[in-house]
């Protein structure tokens, strides 16, 4: 019994060690330019990788599963892709990306964290949208989210959440480095709607 026990015991530690898995690639447009400084990331979480001058991105200590890998570079459109991460592997995954129409051109990303007006504690599960740009980012267990391609001109941010009131903020985006927008919510229960 004592070393059918040890045996589980060192299976499930060799099963933790090989629960992660890595990703790498190449960059390139459709016309096969490597697209250097293309942002390469897992959708929902904040690993993320820079593309080198050639294309080149590595990411390691990825969760193994199916992940949704969300790649963006200045002007070009935003690719999602599902990719199996296997465990104690490197998965080696490239991605094409088509240029952007010239009439909507994105002007940067937007990032920042969602905290509790009260406790100052973050709130996951807390959905961040922008207008113009279809879907919700969920924060993750630090309150924390990340939207890119978000287009030029004047857009309006939405925060919401159960048991919170909806916070809309609105903000003219320019070209230029991520953008950081932080959020506070308000208990529903307060009885105020916050809206800037």
């Amino acid at each position: 019994m004592a070393n059918i026990l040890l045996l589980l015991l060192l299976q499930t530690q060799v099963t933790g060690s090989q629960a992660t898995g890595a990703l790498a690639g190449r960059v390139r447009s459709n016309s096969g330019h490597a697209l250097g400084g293309a942002v390469v990331s897992i959708w929902t979480t904040f690993y993320q990788a820079r593309a080198d001058s050639l294309g080149h991105y590595t990411m390691d200590s990825i969760p193994a599963g199916v992940v949704q890998v969300t790649v963006w570079a200045y002007r070009y459109q935003t690719l999602h892709q599902d990719v199996m991460i296997k465990a104690g592997r490197t998965d080696t995954t490239d991605f094409v990306l088509l240029p952007m129409p010239t009439e909507v051109m994105p002007a940067r990303s937007v990032y920042g964290i969602v905290r509790d007006a009260d406790t100052g504690h973050p709130v996951a599960w807390a959905l961040v949208s922008v207008s113009g740009i279809p879907g919700d980012e969920a924060t993750d267990s630090l309150g924390r989210y990340h939207i890119d391609s978000v287009p030029t001109g004047t857009v309006q941010l939405q925060v919401r959440r159960l048991g919170y009131h909806v916070v809309r903020m609105s903000t003219t985006m320019t070209v230029g480095p991520p953008l950081q927008v932080d959020f506070t919510l308000h208990d529903a229960h307060e009885g105020v709607l916050i809206q800037r």
